[in-house]
């Protein structure tokens, strides 16, 4: 009876000094910095590299370190995701790490007409709703979780929630959230692929200067590759071809599209199967690209009374007056020697600084009225002045306004007058 006794309290001994050596190796750590802001660390089922992937997640994200082993693995938890990782892509989290845990994102889409975005607390539409996520709402994504869901954390009343929202509508933001296709010349388009391969299916063309927002997805970073979403289509373009930059391809426009008829039947999917609504006359429509005898396209309609906002949709080609082969350049070249116009203070009237040469080459940036607010990308009919960038002669680059009628210009860039909108 005494050696059960002894027994029975060394076993106890045994239990609570195991319990306290593990809520003494508990720790709070950070995804160290990587070689990139694109590149991500693996989260696994099981502490080997060949195991199950549950998730890919971005520097700074923090991790709860929960034990160790001799062959360099943790078991971590993540967002109340639970799972192995490397321990040497973890470092000692500092007491600013919060604000940089992952990457920032925003809803850009909403797939649930009227509602937004479902928040859940698991992948594949699974698990308790917690909250719905509005167009413009930001979340910090910690990883990606397959190719089509995201781990992500919502800053709501002052709590994180830690959640699971779909990959496809959630946009990259600040340095990286648009890029605008750009091959260089106004007839070239650029390839939207499937996958990330050049022997991947090809979804459609894309015209340059179109304007595409930056997903987030699992493929391998920095393999030359960016996924994108334009309107409904979600695919792959080399990133030789996107052009980040603050400029943003300047030097072209998506053309604008006008229908053969008074009306054209607007389409969810470029096989034209479901129709969402009717193109009329006056709505501007600007084609952004083909896919297969359809264009894709941008309307531009009212939301609200003063809010204008842009549709995307398929229009049959056979629906448009002429076909539509090539970007609109915003090079234009001046026709006489011409006054150039420049704000002195940012809120105050536009007023002469000088005299550009006849000939001289600028840019369109778009039209603008008598006291230079901007008002269109695009050339409208009663222009009374262009906003264009020029060369300076030290080689710097300047805006300026001039007279719209002394630019001679890519007529694509001209808004037909029963297009406006009012």
């Amino acid at each position: 009876m005494k050696k059960q006794w002894i027994c029975g309290w060394i076993a106890l001994a045994l239990m609570i000094c195991s319990a306290g050596c593990a809520a003494a190796e508990e720790r709070h750590c950070v995804i160290a910095p990587l070689q990139s802001i694109e590149a991500r660390v693996k989260l696994r089922k099981h502490p080997d590299t060949g195991a199950e992937i549950l998730g890919q997640y971005f520097a700074g994200v923090e991790v709860t370190v929960y034990e160790s082993n001799a062959k360099g693995w943790a078991k971590v938890e993540i967002g109340g995701r639970q799972g192995f990782m490397m321990e040497k892509f973890l470092a000692p989290a500092g007491s600013d790490s919060a604000l940089y845990s992952g990457q920032p994102g925003c809803v850009r889409y909403e797939e649930t007409a009227g509602q937004g975005v479902p928040l859940r607390t698991q992948t594949g539409g699974r698990g308790e709703l917690m909250a719905w996520l509005k167009q413009g709402d930001r979340v910090r994504v910690l990883g990606t979780v397959s190719a089509d869901w995201l781990h992500v954390c919502l800053e709501a009343d002052g709590q994180r929630l830690y959640g699971y929202v779909s990959s496809a509508v959630i946009a990259q933001a600040d340095n990286f959230a648009h890029a605008r296709v750009n091959t260089g010349k106004a007839d070239e388009t650029v390839n939207i692929r499937k996958e990330p391969d050049r022997k991947s299916t090809v979804l459609g063309r894309l015209f340059c200067g179109v304007q595409v927002d930056r997903l987030f997805d699992d493929h391998v970073a920095d393999d030359g590759w960016d996924r994108v979403r334009i309107g409904p289509v979600i695919g792959y373009i080399q990133k030789d071809f996107l052009d980040y930059s603050t400029a943003g391809c300047p030097a072209f426009q998506p053309p604008v599209a006008e229908l053969r008829e008074t009306d054209g039947d607007l389409y969810a999917d470029a096989a034209r199967k479901q129709k969402t609504g009717v193109l009329v006359r006056y709505d501007p429509v600007w084609a952004l690209g083909v896919f297969g005898d359809s264009y894709l396209v941008r309307v531009e309609t009212w939301i609200s009374t003063d809010t204008r906002g842009d549709e995307y949709a398929f229009l049959a080609m056979g629906d448009v007056k002429a076909r539509i082969i090539a970007s609109a350049s915003t090079a234009g070249i001046l026709r006489q020697d011409t006054p150039f116009f420049q704000r002195e203070t940012a809120a105050g009237p536009i007023r002469q600084a000088g005299l550009l040469e006849k000939g001289r080459r600028v840019l369109i940036v778009g039209t603008a009225d008598e006291n230079g607010n901007f008002v269109s990308e695009y050339v409208l009919p009663d222009a009374e002045y262009l906003l264009v960038e020029t060369e300076t002669p030290d080689g710097g680059v300047i805006d300026v306004y001039v007279p719209a009628g002394a630019v001679e210009h890519d007529p694509g860039l001209d808004m037909p007058e029963d297009m406006t909108l009012g």
